[in-house]
């Protein structure tokens, strides 16, 4: 007997939850101004001229700069951190020297407290 559908390939699809693709997550964090942990890390390794992986270091000038920034606006961290639209613990990371800032990080914190942050040597 045909139904009509015989020239159809009907394959069964099956769902199991509501599990977003692991794309999907980075391009949600990443709008949301967080990268993963991988991508942070990958930010923070640096090749010297031999080829060798090295960690990247937040410079203490730059920590000291950023510090004296914020207390000279008489912010906390956390303020800080919400006005550039990161992470408080991140703030505290970049003032203790445990992760470094990228680019666009830097350029957030500049604008918010209105000083010349570099991470240069």
């Amino acid at each position: 007997m045909s139904d009509g559908f015989d020239h159809q390939d009907w394959k069964e699809v099956k769902f199991s939850g509501a599990k977003s693709s692991t794309n999907e997550n980075k391009m949600i964090k990443k709008q949301k101004g967080g990268l993963d942990s991988k991508t942070r890390l990958e930010n923070s390794i640096d090749y010297d001229e031999e080829g060798s992986m090295a960690q990247k270091k937040v410079t203490m000038d730059f920590r000291i700069a950023l510090q004296k920034a914020r207390l000279a606006k008489k912010m906390s961290q956390a303020d800080l951190a919400k006005r550039c639209c990161i992470p408080a613990k991140r703030v505290n990371e970049y003032e203790s020297g445990k992760a470094v800032p990228n680019q666009n990080e830097i350029n957030k914190l500049r604008k918010v407290l209105g000083v010349n942050l570099s991470n240069k040597k």
